[in-house]
């Protein structure tokens, strides 16, 4: 029998993972993940995302960037001097706004609200119903049901209580 087989992470992974509160903290500043990358030595950001993916204050971080982004354009489109300034910074906030979409869903996307009414309709053959009560009736003779006389007509039931 061999020695038990040690599964090393990727090095790339165990940076992201090391240095994960230094990750939330710039994201949550704003800061894309393209922007944290090469703080730490990273070429890519899939290594970022894969390792923190899981992670539910990563995804929370990822939310607070993305509204601290969408904040920033939009004020850069209130402060345009310029219509072509406008068309600009409205162009990067409707960039930011997709890929929030995209990335955070469940905050950032457009939401639709359906409502639909179902009416169903059943049709019963009322005298097959009122014959099975009355079979079910007649095979319960020795029921806690008080004495009385019922008497089914055109799927009505009509109980004597021998009240008159």
């Amino acid at each position: 029998m061999g020695r038990p087989q040690t599964v090393r992470p990727d090095p790339v992974t165990a940076i992201a993972i090391i240095n994960r509160d230094l990750v939330l903290a710039e994201l949550r500043k704003g800061k894309r993940l393209s922007d944290i990358a090469p703080m730490l030595g990273l070429d890519s950001i899939e290594s970022i995302s894969k390792a923190l993916k899981r992670d539910p204050e990563y995804r929370e971080a990822l939310e607070d960037s993305f509204e601290v982004r969408i904040d920033k354009a939009e004020d850069q489109i209130q402060a345009a001097p310029e219509m072509v300034d406008v068309s600009r910074a409205r162009a990067y906030h409707d960039a930011i706004k997709w890929r929030a979409g995209v990335e955070v869903a469940e905050r950032w996307s457009q939401k639709q609200t359906i409502n639909q009414t179902v009416t169903h309709r059943y049709e019963i053959d009322v005298s097959d119903v009122a014959r099975r009560i009355a079979s079910l009736m007649q095979a319960d003779a020795a029921s806690q049901l008080p004495q009385s006389s019922m008497e089914i007509t055109d799927a009505v039931i009509v109980e004597d209580q021998g009240n008159t």
